[in-house]
């Protein structure tokens, strides 16, 4: 328990850092070069910070302390940075097939309707939503973790892979309470006191799903060393 409660604070940490930077670029106004290049070592270090954190979960999470996986996070930035361009190339192609998906729906529609006899296809392209959904965010993130956990293999995990989907659909069922508040809560102090602990919530749990993926990939690790 302890070790977990500590990867929740090093997540939390990393990923506030993270955020930060982020925030950094978003106020940044690109109207020179300078500009330009700022915004450029911003989206660097929010990419280098999310890597150093879930490098730093994963080691600790393996059974390294804390110092040592901290002090050797650095070494696992290659292959997130990797697994980064792994998930943008899935993403790429993903993208791709649902747009020519959607150009081409008429046409598949009509296909099922002369070769199936049917005209009711609004399932069919609820489950290929779904297939590319899973595709994108659980694949293309199972192999960040994978290649970061230095077991790139695992990314194709029924545990691993399974785990990261289920955490991805509790994350998305969960969005929906950002915006969400008591219509009997008055629009005045008590309103940001809510809205702050919710979210403080929110990111507490995203946080443990975070966490708890990781610890899955750190545990198969060390089973298959």
């Amino acid at each position: 328990m302890r070790q977990v409660l500590t990867n929740v604070v090093v997540t939390l940490a990393g990923s506030a850092l993270a955020a930060g930077a982020y925030w950094g670029l978003l106020n940044v106004p690109e109207s020179n070069v300078l500009a330009l290049g700022l915004s450029a070592l911003l989206v660097i270090l929010a990419v280098v910070l999310v890597g150093l954190t879930l490098a730093a979960v994963l080691a600790h999470a393996g059974g390294r302390s804390l110092g040592q996986s901290i002090t050797q996070a650095p070494r696992r930035l290659p292959p997130f940075l990797l697994g980064v361009v792994a998930f943008a190339a899935l993403w790429a192609l993903t993208a791709f097939i649902e747009s020519q998906w959607v150009l081409h729906q008429g046409e598949i529609d009509a296909m099922l309707l002369r070769y199936a006899g049917t005209a009711n296809t609004g399932w069919l392209f609820t489950a290929v939503s779904w297939v590319l959904w899973v595709v994108r965010w659980g694949l293309g993130l199972s192999i960040v973790a994978g290649l970061t956990a230095g077991r790139p293999a695992l990314a194709l995990s029924g545990l691993a892979l399974g785990t990261t989907v289920a955490a991805l659909l509790t994350w998305w069922a969960m969005s929906g309470l950002v915006y969400w508040r008591p219509r009997a809560i008055p629009a005045d102090s008590a309103e940001a006191i809510f809205v702050a602990a919710k979210l403080g919530v929110l990111a507490l749990v995203s946080a443990l799903l975070v966490v708890a993926v990781l610890t899955v990939f750190a545990r198969r690790t060390a089973t298959s060393a």
